[in-house]
């Protein structure tokens, strides 16, 4: 079906395969290689097949130009190689794109395959409102799936860390716990006046007909505690002492610390169990966030 195709092919031999009826190749080279995305998780196994026939074991394989085609993500080119034992049997493989900002290292690790994916100063394909200064992920490739054991970001002045595990047996399903750490309050949520530092843990499930669809309806549920919080333009000290007059727009609330419980979903977010704190001021209530980015509550 054309999943794949290579516009040139140069196979050096070694030596040895003049006398030999086993025709040992030095190195195979493979340039401007076409990959449709449908296949993209199959073709991570290929490499294992690749320099597995008997008779023409392959020591190492180049590859120049690498392209995904897939209407639903957009991959830059990527070059690199993969090498193999004396049996043929592939060992690792490193890709990259030429500027640096994406690239992936597949290893073979006691029969399985392990992936470690990098990206930097960019977005994800599938969250590409997200943008991360970086992020590394490393996971086992298992038939059907890859468990993430660790993920690592930085992104919104802060850290991200977790695990997660991408099933597409059945469609797409990415299910995970993220850890946020000193995330910025006024990067995440610039239209709201706030500033301060985020932790968060959450529980995160995606799904979709196809890879594109996951980031389109993302359902979080966990707990979060913001640190050295202002909230600009309302003074609540001004309000509980004076009442709602019109200078109360003017100034700005500080608190300690504002904790909660989280759940997100398409329909918006819904902050529960809110607890703030500020020296003798203390607040409990509830909190929504509509997917418009309204805010009702008490």
């Amino acid at each position: 079906a054309r999943e794949l195709k290579i516009r040139n092919a140069v196979v050096n031999f070694d030596f040895s395969a003049l006398f030999s009826p086993t025709r040992s190749i030095n190195q195979l080279q493979l340039k401007e290689v076409s990959l449709k995305g449908n296949v993209l998780p199959a073709a991570m196994s290929w490499f294992k097949a690749a320099g597995g026939i008997e008779k023409y074991p392959v020591a190492r394989m180049e590859l120049q130009n690498v392209r995904v085609e897939s209407d639903e993500i957009k991959l830059p080119l990527v070059s690199g190689h993969a090498v193999f034992n004396a049996q043929g049997a592939f060992t690792k493989a490193e890709m990259k794109a030429e500027d640096g900002r994406f690239g992936f290292e597949l290893e073979s690790v006691q029969k399985h395959l392990q992936l470690v994916v990098n990206f930097k100063d960019g977005n994800l394909p599938i969250l590409s409102d997200i943008p991360f200064t970086d992020l590394s992920a490393t996971g086992e490739v298992l038939n059907g799936e890859i468990v993430f054991s660790d993920i690592y970001a930085h992104l919104y002045g802060g850290m991200l860390g977790g695990n997660a595990r991408l099933n597409w047996q059945n469609g797409w399903l990415l299910q995970g716990r993220l850890i946020a750490k000193s995330l910025e309050l006024k990067s995440l949520f610039p239209q709201f006046g706030i500033t301060g530092e985020l932790y968060g843990d959450v529980n995160v499930i995606m799904s979709g007909v196809k890879l594109s669809q996951l980031g389109d309806a993302p359902r979080m549920e966990g707990t979060f505690e913001a640190k050295k919080v202002d909230i600009n333009k309302i003074d609540l000290e001004t309000i509980a002492r004076f009442g709602n007059r019109s200078d109360v727009g003017r100034g700005r609330t500080s608190f300690d610390e504002i904790k909660g419980s989280l759940q997100a979903d398409s329909q918006g977010q819904r902050l529960r169990q809110l607890e703030l704190s500020s020296g003798v001021l203390s607040a409990t209530g509830t909190m929504d966030v509509a997917s418009g980015q309204q805010i009702s509550g008490k």
